[in-house]
C-alpha cells in the first residue's frame, strides 16, 4: 500500500470515528436534556403541553453574515385552545397582568354604561397629552370626525376576550404561582447550551418541541 492510499484509508477511518462520536454526542445530549426537563413536566403535568424553540441559519441577513442561532424558547399551556399562528406559544400571566386586565375591563364597562362621556374623556385626555385631536377628519380614509368617534372603542380587544384573559391569569397565579419562575429557569438552561451542540443535536432549519413524552424535531420554514 503506497503512502497516498494509506493516507486515504486513515482519513476515512478518522471521519468514521468523528461521525460515530457526533452521533453518540447527539443521543447523549438529548437524554441529558430530557432528564433536565423531566421534573418540570412532572410538576406541571396537565398544565404545560410543551416547550419549543426554532433554530436555523438565516438565508439573508441584510448584508451581514448568516450565522446559525437558537432563538427564543416558548411554552404551550394545555388550557390554551387558540391557534398559535405567530408561533409564540402561550402567555404565563402574573399579578401585574391581573391588574392590567381589570383596568381594561373597567374601561369597557364604563364605555358600555356611557359611551358618549367615555369618548369625550378620551378625546380631552389625548389632546392634553399629544396636542392634537384623535378624531380629526381623516382625508385619507374619508371618515369624518363624527364617524371616527362613533367607531371608537376603548380597547382593540373585546370585553369578552379581556374577561377570558383575566380568568386565565387569576387561575395561573392562584394555582401555579411558581410556573413563571420555573419556566424562566428552563429557558435560561436551554439558552446556555452551546449553539454548536444544539445544531449537532437537532440540526438546522428546525423547530424543536419538548414534552413529557420526549423531544420531536420538525422542519421549520423561514426567510
Amino acid at each position: 500500500m503506497n503512502a497516498l492510499t494509506q493516507m486515504k484509508e486513515e482519513f476515512k477511518t478518522l471521519q468514521e470515528r468523528i461521525e460515530a462520536l457526533n452521533a453518540e454526542m447527539q443521543e447523549k445530549s438529548k437524554v441529558l436534556m430530557k432528564e433536565a426537563l423531566r421534573d418540570f413536566f412532572e410538576k406541571y403535568d396537565g398544565v404545560v403541553q410543551d416547550i419549543f424553540w426554532n433554530q436555523y441559519t438565516p438565508y439573508f441577513n441584510d448584508g451581514e453574515s448568516c450565522e446559525f442561532s437558537v432563538y427564543d424558547t416558548h411554552i404551550t399551556l394545555v388550557s390554551d385552545d387558540e391557534d398559535d399562528e405567530d408561533d409564540e406559544g402561550s402567555n404565563i400571566y402574573g399579578p401585574e397582568d391581573i391588574a392590567k386586565f381589570k383596568e381594561m375591563i373597567e374601561r369597557w364597562e364604563s364605555f358600555n354604561r356611557d359611551p358618549v362621556t367615555t369618548v369625550l374623556e378620551y378625546q380631552t385626555d389625548y389632546i392634553q397629552r399629544h396636542k392634537c385631536d384623535p378624531f380629526e377628519t381623516d382625508r385619507w380614509s374619508g371618515k369624518t370626525s363624527k364617524q371616527k368617534m362613533d367607531d371608537w372603542t376603548p380597547d382593540y380587544c373585546s370585553l369578552e376576550y379581556r374577561q377570558k384573559q383575566l380568568a386565565a391569569a387569576e387561575h395561573l397565579v392562584s394555582n401555579y404561582p411558581t410556573l413563571r419562575a420555573d419556566y424562566k429557569e428552563i429557558s435560561e438552561l436551554i439558552a446556555g447550551i452551546n449553539e454548536d451542540i444544539m445544531k449537532a443535536m437537532f440540526g438546522d432549519h428546525v423547530k424543536v418541541i419538548c414534552s413529557k413524552d420526549g423531544i420531536e424535531v420538525e422542519e421549520y420554514e423561514h426567510e
